[in-house]
């Protein structure tokens, strides 16, 4: 099934444990969003004032379509780089402070390859923000990927089963767990209309991906009307790196 045309919306509620791991780093510290699509990630967090000055942040993506977006929307303060998420070679070895990779690793054959490279990125100590989906054995919903699987979204090669086989394959690559947490996936009524709309070209400016952060009450609305989706849950773990592996 081929993927749909998908619009990234900025405006979603932040994660309260994204901001307080960012928050809890130096005011220089350097910021990486690993797989970071069209920036709608780091666009909430620079309009939450999330961010020092100081703070040096890094966009990777191995698509410059969207990177070409991410550079407009955020401009000179965010340093854009294409490359490979599972080879990483633009990227100095204890380089970073903070890696968050967002709905990237159901994406991914080999994730471990990732995970290595995130390690090797991140310096002593490092924190490693990470999402991604658990489906449930009776998790159903429309798409299929190219196994045939029901997935969330048709490019997910791999949806986890639980929360340990998501920290079996984080930490025996050299990371601690310092917290995680899962919640019901749901989705927005607004936005999926939205995502028709777009689809259809109805929205086709890079600016409209901006049109619920620049209306608040469509925002109140996106963020409040929301459908869960039985059997399936978003996961957000916060991990550091073990420097004794």
């Amino acid at each position: 099934m081929n993927t749909p045309k998908t619009f990234h919306f900025s405006g979603k509620e932040t994660s309260p444990l994204l901001r307080s791991a960012i928050k809890s780093l130096s005011t220089t510290a350097t910021i990486m969003d690993l797989g970071c699509g069209e920036g709608g990630v780091l666009f909430d967090l620079i309009q939450h004032k999330t961010f020092s000055e100081t703070h040096k942040i890094i966009a990777v993506d191995n698509d410059p379509a969207r990177l070409k977006i991410t550079q407009k929307r955020l401009g000179k303060k965010v340093q854009i780089i294409t490359d490979d998420v599972n080879k990483l070679k633009k990227l100095q070895d204890n380089s970073c402070d903070l890696i968050c990779c967002l709905m990237v690793i159901e994406h991914l054959e080999e994730p471990q390859k990732m995970i290595a490279q995130i390690k090797r990125c991140l310096k002593p100590n490092g924190l490693l923000y990470l999402t991604t989906i658990i489906r449930k054995p009776y998790g159903y919903y429309f798409y299929k990927n190219a196994n045939g699987e029901r997935t969330l979204d048709p490019a997910h090669i791999h949806e986890f089963a639980n929360i340990p086989e998501i920290t079996d394959l984080v930490c025996p690559q050299g990371f601690e767990t310092i917290q995680h947490k899962k919640k019901t996936t749901t989705f927005s009524v607004l936005e999926s209309a939205f995502q028709i709309f777009a689809r259809l070209s109805w929205l086709n400016s890079a600016n409209s991906r901006d049109i619920f952060s620049n209306y608040r009450f469509l925002n109140f609305l996106r963020n409040k009307i929301k459908v869960p989706i039985i059997g399936f849950y978003d996961f957000e773990g916060l991990f550091r790196k073990n420097n004794s592996n």
